[in-house]
């Protein structure tokens, strides 16, 4: 969770908001599925991606909306790696420039996730999340 930190507002609230809605998303977990989400030491589960959605949609959610868009929107193309991805979603843009920076940082120190492991979590996340920011359409909740 410190590494994710830089991606979200380090106000009280949003902090109780981001651990809350984690504990919401293991808790609806069957037992093999907590499994891959904690992973092992070799193979690390998939809890990373989870906590830089979780962090961007407590943080930024206008930010994690164009993110979601984008992460359906590059399958076959060529954002393959959370690196790639904020390249495509930063191009020109200056608002988000403190999240752009926290989440390259974040993609540097090995955990440059496959798409294909935020695109697993992110229904959930959005099922979890406080904002529906994560929908095109308001009372939508599925991502794909």
């Amino acid at each position: 969770m410190d590494a994710v930190a830089p991606l979200m507002p380090r106000t009280p609230r949003s902090v109780k908001r981001f651990v809350n809605i984690d504990r919401l998303y293991k808790a609806a977990l069957s037992p093999p599925a907590f499994a891959r989400f904690l992973g092992t030491r070799a193979r690390p589960g998939n809890f990373r991606a989870v906590q830089v959605l979780l962090a961007l949609v407590t943080g930024t959610p206008r930010f994690a909306q164009r993110v979601v868009g984008e992460l359906y929107g590059t399958k076959g193309g060529a954002a393959k790696s959370l690196s790639d991805l904020v390249r495509v979603v930063g191009d020109g843009e200056e608002t988000w420039k403190t999240t752009l920076e926290a989440l390259r940082d974040f993609a540097k120190d090995g955990n440059d996730l496959g798409l294909d492991a935020l695109r697993e979590v992110s229904t959930l996340v959005a099922r979890y999340s406080v904002h529906h920011m994560v929908s095109p359409k308001p009372g939508e909740a599925g991502l794909g």
